[in-house]
């Protein structure tokens, strides 16, 4: 045997010794990874307002390895993203052995229209961020609303698009008062109609609802609690001018 041939059976001995050292390694680290060392026993999540924690963890743990902080958190953070609807992305971090924060970025949605037995989710300028056929209850229905074309990602196609306008300023209206607003209805000349149980509100179409809306929160609940059904016109209501007419149906 040469020298060359003693010296290639020595480097491929190194190799081997090298290779299984390696395979040694990586299964004790493994098997330490799965130790109840790294428990997962606090998972973390906060920024989420259309879903519970317990529905937001139950779309990240979904095998018994997902139990494991080491492994949950170099499969998500690394190799695998969660598609979880109304959802844009999320950011996670590794606080401690047991401990992982991840923290829901939700889409911002101002409305919604139903269309085929789906909900078209609107954000501010009116571009379809989510179709699901669940509603969510902080999302107001906007009904009445012709429009010509519909793409997921894409703005909603109308005739008259400051309609969008006037659709985010009512929407951020009923959030700020917390009213309970059921659906928004606009008719052929853009005329607003909220529409609260029973009660029909008729704003008309002006360039501001602030103080309609505003007054909104004294009117309603004595009107809920009186249990009345009908229209409350509110078209000519200003803050000069408090006028209020109901026709009770």
């Amino acid at each position: 045997m040469s020298i060359f041939q003693k010296r290639d059976q020595k480097v491929q001995k190194n190799i081997r010794i090298i290779i299984v050292t390696v395979c040694v390694l990586l299964l004790c680290i493994l098997g330490f990874s799965l130790s109840t060392f790294f428990q997962l026993k606090d998972l973390q999540i906060t920024g989420c307002k259309y879903y519970t924690e317990e529905e937001i963890a139950s779309d990240f743990q979904k095998t018994v390895f997902d139990n494991n902080t080491i492994i949950f958190y170099m499969k998500y953070k690394f190799f695998k993203s969660v598609s979880i609807p109304f959802v844009d992305g999320f950011d996670m971090d590794f606080i401690n052995r047991n401990k992982i924060h991840i923290n829901i970025y939700e889409k911002a949605m101002i409305s919604c229209i139903k269309y085929m037995g789906e909900y078209l989710y609107l954000d501010k300028d009116g571009t379809i961020v989510e179709v699901s056929k669940e509603k969510i209850d902080d999302i107001p229905l906007v009904t009445g609303l012709a429009f010509e074309e519909m793409n997921l990602h894409e703005k909603l196609k109308v005739e008259d698009e400051s309609v969008f306008d006037s659709i985010l300023a009512i929407s951020l209206l009923i959030q700020r008062y917390k009213l309970e607003i059921d659906k928004i209805f606009f008719n052929y000349n853009y005329e607003i109609t909220l529409w609260s149980g029973d009660i029909r509100i008729l704003l008309g179409k002006q360039e501001y609802y602030d103080t309609q809306v505003a007054d909104l929160t004294n009117i309603l609940p004595l009107a809920h609690k009186k249990k009345l059904k009908g229209a409350l016109d509110m078209k000519e209501y200003t803050k000069d001018q408090s006028k209020i007419i109901f026709r009770e149906e």
